[in-house]
């Protein structure tokens, strides 16, 4: 599933080498919207992360209310070929914001660096 989901990303999936976590992950017992991928991936990034540090990037409703259940916030960044999604409010699925582009991400709202 990493080939798939690193295909158009493969750069930003390099920086994060060996702390990778998909939903074919033997640790992973329930898929989203169950919060165990997230949780997973942040005991993988650094043992002493809580969910209120993390912040998940999804492409899926699913994946929002899988890191809402994490207690983790979110940006949906939205995926056109998904029409239902394209009718949603921001605020849909508990979203902490919506964006349309990584381009429209703003680092600064959240405490981190300019990319």
């Amino acid at each position: 599933m990493l080939a798939i989901k690193s295909e158009r990303h493969g750069s930003v999936f390099d920086l994060f080498a060996g702390k990778i976590t998909c939903g074919d992950d033997p640790a992973v017992k329930h898929a989203k919207p169950a919060p165990d991928i997230f949780q997973i991936a942040m005991q993988r990034l650094d043992g002493s992360l809580q969910p209120e540090d993390c912040l998940v990037f999804e492409d899926a409703a699913n994946g929002v209310e899988a890191a809402n259940s994490a207690r983790m916030s979110s940006i949906w960044v939205h995926d056109m070929r998904f029409a239902a999604d394209a009718l949603a409010p921001p605020s849909c699925h508990g979203a902490t914001e919506r964006v349309v582009s990584l381009l429209e991400f703003d680092p600064a709202k959240y405490g981190l660096p300019p990319f």
